[in-house]
């Protein structure tokens, strides 16, 4: 059973998200309370404007992701779960270019908003491709040739 844990629209939609995903369910009855707690977000702002992603990317072959506070959380599962809404509900969602942390790694920033908004999503990936400008590609690293 999916609780509500907050009065706060967004962070109930986050909340919401994130126990569809970790119960694996995509019953109508789950999809429909999300789409709800969507709505009612939507009625008191015009975007949402998270990261893409929670961190950059994980080293190849790592399986889980250690927060600050030492909760542990698989890696899969925090790559989705700031998307999630729009992917089960099919609203709009922008990801563009940020920036890039310390580690010289790009991040992006991801605008979600209500049914139709796509041209409202526009005027902010805009204006953030247009802070960060088109960021270079990173140098890859070297590979070794097999003969």
């Amino acid at each position: 059973m999916i609780h509500d844990r907050s009065d706060n629209p967004i962070e109930k939609l986050i909340d919401i998200c994130r126990q569809v995903f970790l119960l694996c369910l995509a019953s109508e009855n789950h999809l429909e309370l999300l789409e709800r707690a969507w709505v009612e977000m939507c009625q008191k702002i015009d975007a949402l404007i998270v990261p893409t992603v929670p961190t950059v990317a994980a080293r190849r072959g790592q399986k889980a992701l250690i927060w600050q506070d030492g909760s542990e959380e698989q890696v899969v599962e925090a790559y989705v779960r700031l998307n999630a809404a729009a992917n089960l509900t099919g609203v709009p969602a922008l990801s563009a270019p940020a920036g890039r942390h310390s580690s010289g790694l790009p991040f992006g920033a991801q605008f979600i908003g209500p049914a139709h908004s796509e041209a409202v999503l526009l005027k902010p990936g805009q204006l953030v491709e247009g802070i960060t400008g088109q960021l270079p590609m990173p140098v890859p690293a070297p590979t070794a040739l097999h003969t």
